[in-house]
């Protein structure tokens, strides 16, 4: 117990200094937003924010997109719950009042699984064969989206549609009978697609965002056998266009 606890707090740290950029970025994009007391003493008007006579927020009339959102994520692969931040920058496509967008959208998570088994072939002497295993399955994914907002109000719901790219990293390791077992690991790149969906509402010079992912690409590696990255995630960010 104590071991997986000091493994669980070691890839908690190695979490967070991934996720650091990702929250350096909402945290400077949100830094931009003008406050409501600075909006309310006439020192930044609301066309300088960006307030469309619809009560939206964001630019209509096209131009870069970008975005920071940090969340969880949700295997159907065996793997375990972990947190996942992105990036995502594009261009909002003028002359579609701000509905048709293309961005790349850059993420990182690194969620992993553990349990024990047994294997006869480890039982002599005193020797139960018994073997516990850990398995850390790292991935920087790019998915090039094409979103579609159904603008027209301050809440905008969102569908969109990409490829996904993953850079994937496995590690494994464990103990057999009071032994380490050497730690061992596969790179591959794999491909598959990503469903994003989910609503802006806006505020200050774009919007806080809530936003649901359904990926899925093949995955056979030696580690792991023959399975697939099918997760779903949750995330919460800001986005701008400007």
């Amino acid at each position: 117990m104590k071991s997986r606890t000091t493994n669980n707090a070691k890839r908690a740290g190695r979490a967070w200094k991934s996720l650091r950029p990702f929250v350096a970025l909402a945290a400077v994009v949100v830094a931009l937003a003008p406050s409501p007391a600075s909006a309310q003493s006439g020192s930044v008007s609301t066309t300088d924010m960006g307030t469309n006579d619809d009560g939206s927020s964001m630019s209509t009339e096209g131009g870069f997109l970008l975005g920071a959102k940090v969340g969880g994520i949700m295997s159907f692969n065996g793997l375990d719950p972990f947190v996942r931040g992105g990036l995502e920058l594009g261009w909002d496509f003028g002359g579609t009042s701000g509905s048709m967008a293309g961005l790349l959208d850059v993420s990182y998570t690194s969620p992993s699984a553990s349990g024990s088994r047994q294997d006869d072939r480890l039982a002599y002497d005193d020797a139960t064969g018994k073997y516990d295993w850990e398995i850390d399955q790292r991935e920087l994914v790019f998915q090039p989206t094409f979103l579609y907002r159904f603008t027209g109000g301050r809440l905008v719901p969102f569908v969109g549609l990409g490829a996904r790219i993953y850079l994937l990293q496995t590690l494994s390791r464990g103990t057999a009978n009071g032994e380490k077992i050497l730690q061992t690991e596969e790179q591959s790149m794999k491909f598959g697609a990503g469903l994003p969906f989910g609503a802006e509402y806006g505020l200050g010079p774009g919007a806080v965002m809530a936003e649901g992912l359904v990926e899925w690409a093949p995955l056979n590696h030696r580690i792991t056998g023959k399975s697939n990255l099918l997760a779903a995630s949750l995330q919460i960010g800001y986005r701008m266009i400007f």
